[in-house]
């Protein structure tokens, strides 16, 4: 017995060194590491332009439901000076960002007074079609950094932060309120269009 441990033991040995000498690194290329990118209140990478959804779930449509919500009174007048209500009433699925009478309120007030001068209508449907998207996204299924495309033509980040959802860093305060039409989510402040 004390003949055959040395034979096993060399036996071993030789096919340990064999098998590291036949060893051949991997030529696989290693996948890429995306970096994060720091979008506002979250850290995502941007996943650009989903697809929205198809079908509506509520009763009402938006116009009708910014109009009765107490809340959203000064954006309901504005949308009404503008004539702009109809368009939230009629057939085209949407996704509206609604600033509450509180994010007005902390907005410059300077600012608010002059796109509210008849002369700057432009300006101002500028800056509402810009709380407006084409489809329906509900923010709940949307991934932290999704880029959405508005109806003024540039583009919003969803951020998601500490089980917070936020517009281009501002905070959604009420979100996914289901229309005919689309759905509604309520801002604490007002989205400013690039160049506004």
């Amino acid at each position: 017995m004390n003949k055959i441990f040395p034979i096993v033991a060399t036996t071993l040995v030789t096919l340990s060194l064999a098998g590291c000498t036949n060893y051949a690194p991997s030529t696989s290329t290693p996948s890429p590491t995306i970096q994060p990118t720091s979008l506002g209140m979250g850290t995502a990478t941007p996943t650009p332009f989903p697809t929205p959804e198809v079908t509506p779930k509520g009763g009402r449509k938006i116009g009708a439901i910014i109009s009765s919500t107490a809340q959203l009174s000064r954006l309901s007048a504005m949308l009404t000076t503008l004539q702009l209500t109809s368009t939230l009433n009629g057939s085209a699925n949407l996704t509206v960002f609604a600033p509450s009478n509180n994010a007005f309120a902390v907005m410059d007030q300077a600012q608010l007074s002059t796109l509210l001068q008849g002369q700057n209508r432009d300006k101002l449907t500028s800056l509402l079609t810009y709380h407006v998207v084409p489809g329906i996204y509900h923010l709940s299924t949307l991934p932290d950094g999704t880029q959405l495309h508005t109806e003024q033509g540039a583009t919003v980040t969803i951020a998601k932060n500490n089980n917070k959802t936020f517009v281009n860093g501002i905070e959604v305060t009420q979100s996914d309120i289901e229309a005919s039409n689309g759905v509604i989510n309520i801002l604490g402040g007002v989205l400013t269009p690039p160049q506004q």
